[in-house]
Protein backbone atom coordinates (compact mmCIF):
# COMPACT_ATOMS: atom_id res chain seq x y z
CA UNK A 1 0.00 0.00 0.00
CA UNK A 2 2.69 2.46 0.48
CA UNK A 3 5.10 1.77 -2.87
CA UNK A 4 6.32 4.94 -3.96
CA UNK A 5 4.48 5.47 -7.60
CA UNK A 6 3.85 8.70 -10.16
CA UNK A 7 0.97 8.47 -11.90
CA UNK A 8 1.46 10.43 -14.92
CA UNK A 9 -2.14 11.75 -16.65
CA UNK A 10 -3.27 14.32 -18.58
CA UNK A 11 -5.03 16.72 -16.77
CA UNK A 12 -4.68 17.79 -12.61
CA UNK A 13 -8.10 16.73 -12.55
CA UNK A 14 -10.75 15.14 -15.12
CA UNK A 15 -14.76 14.99 -13.48
CA UNK A 16 -15.31 12.21 -16.30
CA UNK A 17 -12.20 10.09 -15.32
CA UNK A 18 -13.84 8.59 -11.75
CA UNK A 19 -11.58 5.59 -12.43
CA UNK A 20 -8.26 7.83 -12.61
CA UNK A 21 -9.38 9.66 -9.25
CA UNK A 22 -9.80 6.18 -7.46
CA UNK A 23 -6.07 5.25 -8.54
CA UNK A 24 -5.32 8.50 -7.19
CA UNK A 25 -7.21 8.46 -3.98
CA UNK A 26 -6.51 4.43 -3.10
CA UNK A 27 -3.82 2.81 -4.94
CA UNK A 28 -1.00 3.97 -2.59
CA UNK A 29 -0.17 6.25 0.34
CA UNK A 30 3.03 6.94 -1.30
CA UNK A 31 1.89 8.42 -4.73
CA UNK A 32 3.08 11.28 -7.10
CA UNK A 33 0.60 12.98 -9.57
CA UNK A 34 2.18 14.14 -13.31
CA UNK A 35 -0.07 15.79 -15.50
CA UNK A 36 0.13 17.81 -18.45
CA UNK A 37 -0.87 17.73 -21.97
CA UNK A 38 0.35 17.72 -24.12
CA UNK A 39 3.86 16.98 -22.46
CA UNK A 40 2.92 15.72 -19.21
CA UNK A 41 5.69 17.48 -16.48
CA UNK A 42 3.55 19.08 -13.68
CA UNK A 43 3.34 18.31 -10.26
CA UNK A 44 0.64 19.86 -7.52
CA UNK A 45 0.22 23.31 -7.99
CA UNK A 46 1.85 23.48 -11.74
CA UNK A 47 5.03 23.36 -11.14
CA UNK A 48 6.92 22.15 -14.16
CA UNK A 49 9.60 19.15 -13.14
CA UNK A 50 11.63 20.43 -16.42
CA UNK A 51 14.54 22.91 -16.67
CA UNK A 52 13.19 26.48 -16.91
CA UNK A 53 14.52 26.80 -20.37
CA UNK A 54 13.02 23.22 -21.81
CA UNK A 55 9.93 24.19 -20.26
CA UNK A 56 9.85 27.60 -22.27
CA UNK A 57 10.36 25.54 -25.40
CA UNK A 58 7.39 23.38 -24.41
CA UNK A 59 5.17 26.46 -23.83
CA UNK A 60 6.50 27.95 -27.05
CA UNK A 61 5.76 24.73 -29.08
CA UNK A 62 2.12 24.52 -27.76
CA UNK A 63 1.45 27.84 -28.12
CA UNK A 64 2.06 27.54 -31.88
CA UNK A 65 -0.07 24.55 -32.00
CA UNK A 66 2.91 21.81 -32.42
CA UNK A 67 4.23 19.13 -31.19
CA UNK A 68 7.94 19.92 -31.08
CA UNK A 69 10.74 19.24 -32.90
CA UNK A 70 12.86 15.96 -32.54
CA UNK A 71 15.46 18.40 -30.62
CA UNK A 72 12.74 19.92 -28.19
CA UNK A 73 11.39 16.14 -27.70
CA UNK A 74 15.04 15.05 -26.75
CA UNK A 75 15.22 17.70 -24.69
CA UNK A 76 11.53 17.16 -22.90
CA UNK A 77 12.23 13.44 -22.74
CA UNK A 78 16.23 13.75 -21.04
CA UNK A 79 14.39 16.36 -18.45
CA UNK A 80 11.65 13.98 -17.40
CA UNK A 81 13.87 11.34 -17.58
CA UNK A 82 15.93 13.31 -15.24
CA UNK A 83 12.94 14.15 -12.92
CA UNK A 84 12.08 10.12 -12.80
CA UNK A 85 15.62 9.38 -11.42
CA UNK A 86 15.28 11.55 -8.05
CA UNK A 87 11.77 11.38 -7.96
CA UNK A 88 11.63 8.43 -5.38
CA UNK A 89 9.62 6.30 -7.85
CA UNK A 90 9.68 2.62 -7.86
CA UNK A 91 7.13 2.05 -11.03
CA UNK A 92 5.08 4.56 -12.87
CA UNK A 93 1.33 4.17 -13.53
CA UNK A 94 0.75 5.72 -17.19
CA UNK A 95 -2.78 6.86 -17.10
CA UNK A 96 -4.05 6.40 -21.62
CA UNK A 97 -2.09 5.22 -24.22
CA UNK A 98 -1.55 8.79 -25.26
CA UNK A 99 0.06 9.60 -22.10
CA UNK A 100 2.45 6.57 -22.54
CA UNK A 101 3.68 7.44 -26.16
CA UNK A 102 4.97 10.99 -24.31
CA UNK A 103 6.69 9.41 -21.23
CA UNK A 104 7.97 5.96 -22.42
CA UNK A 105 11.46 6.64 -23.37
CA UNK A 106 12.13 9.32 -20.26
CA UNK A 107 10.99 6.01 -18.23
CA UNK A 108 13.33 3.56 -19.98
CA UNK A 109 16.20 6.11 -19.71
CA UNK A 110 15.95 6.12 -15.88
CA UNK A 111 15.47 2.67 -15.45
CA UNK A 112 11.92 2.80 -14.01
CA UNK A 113 9.43 0.59 -14.90
CA UNK A 114 6.19 1.52 -16.40
CA UNK A 115 2.77 0.30 -16.72
CA UNK A 116 0.57 1.70 -19.20
CA UNK A 117 -3.04 1.84 -18.56
CA UNK A 118 -5.66 2.24 -21.63
CA UNK A 119 -9.05 3.03 -21.51
CA UNK A 120 -11.25 3.66 -24.73
CA UNK A 121 -9.87 5.97 -27.16
CA UNK A 122 -6.60 5.56 -27.09
CA UNK A 123 -7.13 1.84 -27.78
CA UNK A 124 -9.44 2.55 -31.10
CA UNK A 125 -9.60 6.31 -32.09
CA UNK A 126 -8.11 5.65 -35.84
CA UNK A 127 -6.58 9.41 -35.96
CA UNK A 128 -5.01 8.75 -32.42
CA UNK A 129 -3.44 5.71 -33.27
CA UNK A 130 -2.21 6.29 -36.74
CA UNK A 131 -0.68 9.85 -35.52
CA UNK A 132 1.14 7.95 -32.44
CA UNK A 133 1.87 4.63 -33.95
CA UNK A 134 5.83 4.42 -33.18
CA UNK A 135 5.64 5.89 -30.48
CA UNK A 136 3.05 2.93 -29.62
CA UNK A 137 5.64 0.15 -31.41
CA UNK A 138 8.22 1.47 -28.99
CA UNK A 139 6.52 1.13 -25.32
CA UNK A 140 5.01 -1.89 -26.96
CA UNK A 141 8.60 -3.35 -26.44
CA UNK A 142 9.17 -1.81 -23.49
CA UNK A 143 6.06 -1.44 -21.09
CA UNK A 144 6.13 -4.22 -17.89
CA UNK A 145 2.51 -4.42 -18.82
CA UNK A 146 -0.28 -2.98 -20.58
CA UNK A 147 -3.70 -3.24 -18.72
CA UNK A 148 -7.11 -3.26 -20.74
CA UNK A 149 -10.25 -3.20 -19.48
CA UNK A 150 -12.38 -5.47 -21.70
CA UNK A 151 -11.67 -8.63 -23.90
CA UNK A 152 -12.19 -6.47 -27.41
CA UNK A 153 -9.56 -4.33 -25.85
CA UNK A 154 -7.25 -6.64 -25.50
CA UNK A 155 -7.47 -7.95 -28.69
CA UNK A 156 -7.21 -4.80 -30.07
CA UNK A 157 -3.98 -4.12 -28.53
CA UNK A 158 -2.66 -7.55 -29.60
CA UNK A 159 -3.89 -6.64 -33.05
CA UNK A 160 -1.70 -3.54 -32.99
CA UNK A 161 1.10 -5.47 -32.18
CA UNK A 162 1.42 -5.50 -28.31
CA UNK A 163 2.78 -9.04 -27.17
CA UNK A 164 0.04 -10.61 -26.09
CA UNK A 165 1.93 -12.42 -22.70
CA UNK A 166 1.92 -8.13 -21.35
CA UNK A 167 -1.68 -7.40 -22.04
CA UNK A 168 -3.26 -7.84 -18.77
CA UNK A 169 -7.04 -7.73 -18.44
CA UNK A 170 -8.36 -5.95 -15.63
CA UNK A 171 -11.73 -4.22 -15.80
CA UNK A 172 -12.71 -1.22 -13.48
CA UNK A 173 -13.66 -1.68 -9.87
CA UNK A 174 -16.96 0.00 -8.57
CA UNK A 175 -17.84 1.14 -5.01
CA UNK A 176 -20.30 -1.27 -4.06
CA UNK A 177 -20.45 -0.47 -0.15
CA UNK A 178 -22.92 2.10 -0.71
CA UNK A 179 -25.24 4.47 1.56
CA UNK A 180 -28.39 3.93 -0.39
CA UNK A 181 -29.96 1.65 -3.46
CA UNK A 182 -32.37 2.07 -6.16
CA UNK A 183 -35.70 0.53 -5.25
CA UNK A 184 -37.08 0.12 -9.16
CA UNK A 185 -40.48 -1.35 -7.96
CA UNK A 186 -41.08 2.13 -5.37
CA UNK A 187 -39.42 4.84 -7.79
CA UNK A 188 -40.99 6.96 -9.87
CA UNK A 189 -40.71 6.13 -13.61
CA UNK A 190 -37.65 8.21 -14.01
CA UNK A 191 -34.50 7.19 -16.43
CA UNK A 192 -30.80 8.25 -16.04
CA UNK A 193 -27.95 8.27 -18.02
CA UNK A 194 -24.73 9.47 -16.76
CA UNK A 195 -21.29 10.60 -19.14
CA UNK A 196 -20.00 12.63 -21.40
CA UNK A 197 -22.09 14.31 -24.23
CA UNK A 198 -19.95 12.56 -27.10
CA UNK A 199 -20.85 10.71 -30.16
CA UNK A 200 -19.99 7.32 -28.70
CA UNK A 201 -22.03 7.45 -26.01
CA UNK A 202 -24.72 8.11 -27.88
CA UNK A 203 -26.98 10.46 -26.47
CA UNK A 204 -28.89 11.71 -29.30
CA UNK A 205 -30.22 8.46 -29.91
CA UNK A 206 -30.73 7.57 -26.39
CA UNK A 207 -33.11 11.02 -25.98
CA UNK A 208 -34.92 9.85 -29.54
CA UNK A 209 -35.71 6.52 -27.88
CA UNK A 210 -36.92 8.24 -24.56
CA UNK A 211 -38.80 10.47 -26.71
CA UNK A 212 -41.24 7.62 -27.92
CA UNK A 213 -41.65 6.31 -24.78
CA UNK A 214 -42.60 9.68 -23.21
CA UNK A 215 -45.27 9.61 -25.86
CA UNK A 216 -46.89 6.54 -24.71
CA UNK A 217 -46.25 6.87 -20.99
CA UNK A 218 -46.62 10.58 -20.43
CA UNK A 219 -45.39 10.74 -16.61
CA UNK A 220 -41.95 8.83 -17.74
CA UNK A 221 -38.88 11.61 -17.70
CA UNK A 222 -35.04 11.82 -18.11
CA UNK A 223 -32.48 13.06 -16.03
CA UNK A 224 -29.38 13.00 -17.84
CA UNK A 225 -25.97 14.17 -16.47
CA UNK A 226 -22.58 15.16 -17.91
CA UNK A 227 -21.18 17.53 -20.25
CA UNK A 228 -19.55 17.52 -23.84
CA UNK A 229 -19.36 18.73 -27.14
CA UNK A 230 -23.14 17.13 -28.29
CA UNK A 231 -24.98 18.91 -24.71
CA UNK A 232 -25.77 22.06 -26.91
CA UNK A 233 -27.53 20.43 -29.92
CA UNK A 234 -29.33 18.07 -27.25
CA UNK A 235 -30.27 21.04 -25.19
CA UNK A 236 -31.91 22.46 -28.86
CA UNK A 237 -33.32 19.08 -30.07
CA UNK A 238 -35.34 18.39 -26.51
CA UNK A 239 -36.66 21.92 -26.93
CA UNK A 240 -37.81 21.48 -30.33
CA UNK A 241 -39.09 18.14 -29.91
CA UNK A 242 -41.57 19.69 -26.54
CA UNK A 243 -39.67 17.72 -24.33
CA UNK A 244 -38.44 20.48 -22.19
CA UNK A 245 -40.77 19.56 -18.83
CA UNK A 246 -40.06 15.72 -19.23
CA UNK A 247 -35.88 15.86 -20.02
CA UNK A 248 -33.91 17.28 -17.42
CA UNK A 249 -30.02 18.03 -18.10
CA UNK A 250 -28.35 18.65 -14.92
CA UNK A 251 -24.77 18.79 -16.19
CA UNK A 252 -21.87 17.65 -14.44
CA UNK A 253 -22.08 16.20 -10.68
CA UNK A 254 -20.47 14.94 -7.64
CA UNK A 255 -20.26 11.33 -7.15
CA UNK A 256 -22.43 11.52 -4.30
CA UNK A 257 -25.33 13.49 -6.29
CA UNK A 258 -25.06 10.76 -9.14
CA UNK A 259 -25.62 8.07 -6.44
CA UNK A 260 -28.45 9.69 -5.04
CA UNK A 261 -30.24 9.94 -8.65
CA UNK A 262 -29.33 6.64 -9.47
CA UNK A 263 -30.87 5.52 -6.20
CA UNK A 264 -33.88 7.27 -6.57
CA UNK A 265 -34.72 6.41 -11.05
CA UNK A 266 -36.08 3.14 -12.44
CA UNK A 267 -33.65 2.14 -15.15
CA UNK A 268 -30.47 3.12 -16.05
CA UNK A 269 -30.22 4.19 -20.23
CA UNK A 270 -26.84 4.34 -22.57
CA UNK A 271 -26.96 4.02 -26.29
CA UNK A 272 -23.30 3.47 -26.26
CA UNK A 273 -21.76 3.33 -29.83
CA UNK A 274 -18.57 3.34 -32.16
CA UNK A 275 -18.28 7.15 -33.34
CA UNK A 276 -17.11 8.04 -36.53
CA UNK A 277 -13.68 8.14 -35.93
CA UNK A 278 -13.48 4.76 -34.55
CA UNK A 279 -13.85 5.77 -30.81
CA UNK A 280 -15.20 2.88 -28.60
CA UNK A 281 -16.19 1.89 -25.12
CA UNK A 282 -13.81 0.59 -22.97
CA UNK A 283 -15.52 -0.04 -19.89
CA UNK A 284 -18.14 2.20 -19.36
CA UNK A 285 -18.21 2.67 -15.22
CA UNK A 286 -21.15 4.55 -15.00
CA UNK A 287 -23.19 1.37 -16.33
CA UNK A 288 -21.09 -0.66 -13.51
CA UNK A 289 -22.22 2.15 -10.88
CA UNK A 290 -25.72 1.57 -11.89
CA UNK A 291 -25.59 -2.20 -11.59
CA UNK A 292 -24.18 -1.98 -8.37
CA UNK A 293 -26.54 0.26 -7.08
CA UNK A 294 -29.00 -2.53 -8.09
CA UNK A 295 -30.34 -0.76 -10.84
CA UNK A 296 -31.90 -2.41 -14.21
CA UNK A 297 -29.52 -1.00 -16.82
CA UNK A 298 -30.91 -1.32 -20.69
CA UNK A 299 -27.91 -0.55 -22.71
CA UNK A 300 -26.47 -1.36 -26.30
CA UNK A 301 -23.79 -4.38 -26.44
CA UNK A 302 -20.59 -2.39 -25.69
CA UNK A 303 -17.37 -4.04 -25.34
CA UNK A 304 -17.50 -5.39 -21.68
CA UNK A 305 -21.13 -6.04 -20.93
CA UNK A 306 -20.08 -9.26 -19.50
CA UNK A 307 -18.71 -7.85 -16.82
CA UNK A 308 -22.70 -6.76 -15.76
CA UNK A 309 -24.12 -9.86 -15.46
CA UNK A 310 -26.22 -12.22 -18.04
CA UNK A 311 -28.47 -10.51 -20.06
CA UNK A 312 -32.17 -10.38 -19.67
CA UNK A 313 -31.26 -11.31 -15.95
CA UNK A 314 -29.13 -8.28 -14.76
CA UNK A 315 -29.23 -5.99 -17.66
CA UNK A 316 -31.29 -5.39 -21.33
CA UNK A 317 -29.00 -5.19 -24.06
CA UNK A 318 -29.83 -3.49 -27.42
CA UNK A 319 -28.17 -3.60 -30.90
CA UNK A 320 -26.09 -0.73 -31.80
CA UNK A 321 -28.26 2.42 -33.72
CA UNK A 322 -31.57 0.29 -32.90
CA UNK A 323 -33.58 3.07 -31.15
CA UNK A 324 -37.07 0.73 -31.75
CA UNK A 325 -35.81 -1.79 -29.57
CA UNK A 326 -34.78 0.35 -26.96
CA UNK A 327 -37.65 2.07 -26.90
CA UNK A 328 -39.68 -0.81 -26.37
CA UNK A 329 -37.08 -2.10 -23.42
CA UNK A 330 -37.66 1.51 -22.33
CA UNK A 331 -41.63 1.10 -22.31
CA UNK A 332 -41.47 -2.18 -20.28
CA UNK A 333 -39.79 -0.57 -17.50
CA UNK A 334 -41.64 2.62 -17.33
CA UNK A 335 -44.92 0.70 -17.24
CA UNK A 336 -44.30 -2.00 -14.90
CA UNK A 337 -42.21 -0.99 -11.59
CA UNK A 338 -42.50 -4.79 -10.65
CA UNK A 339 -41.00 -6.16 -13.56
CA UNK A 340 -37.70 -4.12 -12.78
CA UNK A 341 -37.61 -5.12 -9.37
CA UNK A 342 -38.02 -8.93 -10.16
CA UNK A 343 -35.89 -8.72 -12.81
CA UNK A 344 -32.96 -6.89 -11.39
CA UNK A 345 -33.45 -7.46 -7.47
CA UNK A 346 -29.53 -9.54 -7.48
CA UNK A 347 -28.41 -6.73 -9.48
CA UNK A 348 -26.41 -5.44 -6.60
CA UNK A 349 -25.37 -8.14 -4.77
CA UNK A 350 -23.84 -9.64 -8.06
CA UNK A 351 -21.82 -6.49 -8.50
CA UNK A 352 -21.03 -6.58 -4.65
CA UNK A 353 -19.77 -10.62 -5.39
CA UNK A 354 -17.39 -9.31 -8.73
CA UNK A 355 -16.37 -6.12 -7.57
CA UNK A 356 -15.06 -6.51 -3.70
CA UNK A 357 -11.58 -7.33 -3.80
Amino acid sequence: ADLPVVLVRSHEFNYSETFVEDHVNHLTKNLTVLYGHPFPRFLKGGRSVLPEAVEQSVKSAIATGGTGSAELWGAYTAGLAAYFRTCGARVALVETGLMGAYVNEACVRAALPYVVHFHGLDAFGRELLERWHSQYRNFFATAAQLIVVSKAMRTQLIALGAPAERVVLAPYGVEVELPVLADPAKSEPQFIAVGRFVEKKGPHVTLRAFAAVQQRVPSARLVMIGDGPLLRPCQEWVEKSGLAGAVTFAGVQSRAEVSRQMAASRAFVQHSMTATNGDSEGLPLAVLEAGAHGLPVISTNWTGHEYMGTAGKHFVTVPFDDRTTMTISGGRFVRSANLSNYQFTNNSFLMGVSWRF
